[in-house]
């Protein structure tokens, strides 16, 4: 599947800039950087920061530099309101390169299989039919109705990639590494709709609740069948994907809930589970603000973003978004840091003249960046996350700086653009 893009629009629809510690940056100025440079290895060696700290002596010194940064009094940013998440676990951080999976068709066959004899569908689907191929190798069928518009993947097993394979019938939904749901929600509201529905938002917009694990997982509602606390749900879905389903995750990898979402279904309820990766203690970073594909900008922020759903006490029913399975390569590995002081000053000095951001949480992260090169692999950054709002103009802002280099990223969302 393709990677959310988002632009690099000066005019204010998004805005993404990179800028290197040693540089500078103003609203008419943008540091023009060769995109594998940030695909080099070698190259990022070279702009590591010499004053950093080991991490296992900033434990303690981190409370304290939060506690110096929300006093601080910073030209351009407001930290007296800030959340400062808890320091990850673990003594080292890395840059580390995800890979594209490779999928060989006879492997999408099998898992395809495999799933729908766990899920108890294998009865109700022809796959000679129904397993179809998402591809421009084999191309499609515009005359066709979704999902027969697409080729059968058993006329098609000799391609080279068989990562788009899919089922989508009105029993159940599946495409490999990336989206499932098994019914349960069409079913139950009497829908005579195809699965895929459940995953594309159709039935979850009605929010009675919404908050983090920590604020609203105590509270419980009736599902489809029993009723659950969010906790014992979310329980459910790490177990699910941990150790569950068709598919390992990646080496270092679990799944984390960044948010969740009460949703009517019916005379019921739902839980929607926004979830990222975390690798090695640390998280990768979780867009939360909505998406949105826009074309032109060379560096691409593309974080997590993946919907998982519990509409009865069995465990996961349905999910959407970046796959845990992706590989990770570690291809430097440190154990020194720059801290939150320093970042935060930084971030001070480079932001652009008429930002004025009041920062509402701050946490260590590790900040998905793309580059349009030939090289579809992407890099995760370990960084400082500043998100909050900048008030001068009712936009979102997200800032991301490296703890190893000091390059900065950040970008910002209009207001008409937020998820409420």
């Amino acid at each position: 599947m393709q990677h959310k893009k988002w632009a690099f629009i000066i005019s204010g629809i998004v805005v993404l800039c990179c800028v290197s510690a040693c540089g500078s940056f103003t609203d008419n100025e943008e540091k023009e950087i060769s995109s594998n440079k940030w695909l080099d290895e070698k190259d990022y060696k070279n702009r590591l920061l010499e004053n950093r700290v080991p991490i296992s002596e900033y434990r303690e010194d981190y409370k304290l530099e939060t506690e110096r940064i929300r006093n601080a009094d910073y030209e351009n940013l407001s930290f007296s309101s800030a959340e400062f998440a808890d320091f990850p676990d673990g003594e080292e951080v890395s840059l580390l390169k995800e890979e594209e999976l490779v999928v060989a068709p006879q492997e999408s066959w099998d898992l395809i299989g495999q799933w729908l004899e766990e899920t108890g569908k294998s009865d109700q689907v022809d796959m000679e039919k129904e397993v179809r191929i998402h591809t421009s190798e084999a191309g499609w069928q515009e005359d066709r109705e979704y999902p027969y518009n697409y080729p059968a993947l058993a006329e098609h097993m000799d391609l080279k990639d068989g990562r788009g394979a899919f089922i989508s019938t009105r029993d159940c939904h599946y495409m490999v590494y990336y989206d499932m749901a098994d019914g349960k929600m069409t079913e139950y509201l009497g829908k005579d709709e195809l699965a895929i529905y459940e995953v594309e938002k159709v039935y979850t917009g009605d929010i009675e609740a919404s908050g983090t694990l920590e604020e609203i997982g105590a509270q419980s509602y009736p599902l489809i069948s029993g009723e659950l606390t969010i906790q014992e749900g979310a329980d459910l879905l790490t177990d699910y994907f941990d150790h569950g389903t068709v598919t390992t995750p990646a080496d270092g990898v679990t799944l984390g809930v960044e948010k969740v979402n009460v949703f009517h279904l019916g005379d019921v309820y739902g839980y929607e589970y926004l979830t990222h990766r975390i690798y090695k203690g640390i998280p990768v970073s979780c867009q939360v603000y909505g998406g949105f594909q826009l074309v032109g900008c060379p560096y691409l922020p593309a974080e997590d973003s993946k919907y998982v759903y519990i509409v009865d006490d069995t465990g996961v029913s349905a999910y959407r978004g970046n796959s845990e399975c992706m590989p990770l390569t570690e291809l430097y590995t440190d154990s020194r840091i720059m801290g939150v002081e320093d970042a935060a000053q930084l971030l001070s000095e480079k932001l652009a003249s008429g930002l004025r951001m009041d920062v509402e949480k701050l946490s260590m992260v590790y900040a998905p960046y793309d580059a349009e090169t030939d090289n579809s692999d992407r890099m995760l950054l370990p960084s400082w996350k500043f998100e909050g709002t900048n008030h001068t103009k009712g936009e979102k802002l997200v800032a991301y700086v490296d703890v190893l280099t000091g390059d900065l990223y950040y970008y910002t969302i209009p207001e008409r653009h937020q998820v409420k």
